[in-house]
């Protein structure tokens, strides 16, 4: 029997706090400057960001910016002399990551 699950339901705040929760600390935070740090710490004020999860994965609505990466390149070594001596690393902005985990959540199941 196949397990059916509803992938487009609506955001539930234990969702977004296992989401939010789930993502390691010390992680380099994106342009905008937020890192998952900010988001954990603050977590009692941000339950209104709820509806915004809501609406980026409902309505489909994640902008252009929020999809882009910014690649930066780490060095394996103290000098590095080719492309391969460097770890490409791609900073996402905070709100994608973590709606991109609440997505994973929910097909989990299904996979």
């Amino acid at each position: 029997m196949r397990a059916t699950h509803d992938c487009r339901k609506t955001n539930t705040s234990d969702e977004l706090k296992v989401a939010m929760h789930k993502g390691k600390g010390n992680k380099a935070p994106r342009r905008e400057g937020i890192g998952l740090e900010f988001f954990k710490a603050a977590w009692g004020a941000l339950k209104d960001m709820l509806e915004l999860f809501t609406q980026m994965f409902a309505n489909n609505n994640i902008s252009e910016q929020q999809k882009r990466g910014v690649i930066v390149c780490i060095p394996k070594m103290a000098r590095p002399y080719q492309p391969t001596d460097f770890w490409p690393l791609t900073l996402l902005d905070t709100d994608y990551k973590i709606l991109a985990r609440i997505i994973a959540g929910r097909i989990r199941p299904v996979l």
